[in-house]
């Protein structure tokens, strides 16, 4: 009887792990009035042509950061996009836009006009929106 009781016991104390693991997964807080400050400060960069890459570098860092605080998993943005899929209304959206942030960051010749931009913005903002950050 000693036996069986350990053993329901044990499993008890894992359903309990295993129910606190996944309710405390998503329930970190975000700083909403942070993450609205931060995002007025991108909308700002649409002001210049000089900045219109600025604007997309900061938004794409922006996601990334709601994306760790929330604790998607993944050691790369790119992985911890996947993760968070489900959650995105618009995914291809914003797989477009991590893509031009990648070509503006990597490819040194690469530009941007204010409507390509502003399509980048669109998509990084309802991707945060989707993520309760703003």
């Amino acid at each position: 009887m000693t036996i069986a009781w350990l053993i329901i016991a044990v499993v008890f104390g894992i359903a309990i792990l295993t129910f606190v693991s996944l309710l405390s997964r998503r329930t970190s807080k975000l700083k909403i009035t942070e993450y609205r400050e931060r995002w007025e400060k991108i909308v700002t960069y649409l002001a210049s042509e000089d900045t219109y890459s600025i604007a997309i570098i900061e938004a794409d860092k922006l996601l990334d950061k709601a994306l760790k605080e929330l604790r998607f998993k993944g050691a790369t943005m790119a992985e911890r996009m996947v993760s968070a899929k489900k959650v995105f209304s618009k995914r291809d959206h914003v797989w477009l836009a991590h893509k031009l942030r990648n070509k503006i960051a990597h490819e040194t010749d690469t530009k941007v006009n204010k409507r390509q931009t502003q399509i980048a913005l669109g998509a990084y903002h309802r991707a945060l929106k989707d993520l309760g950050a703003i």
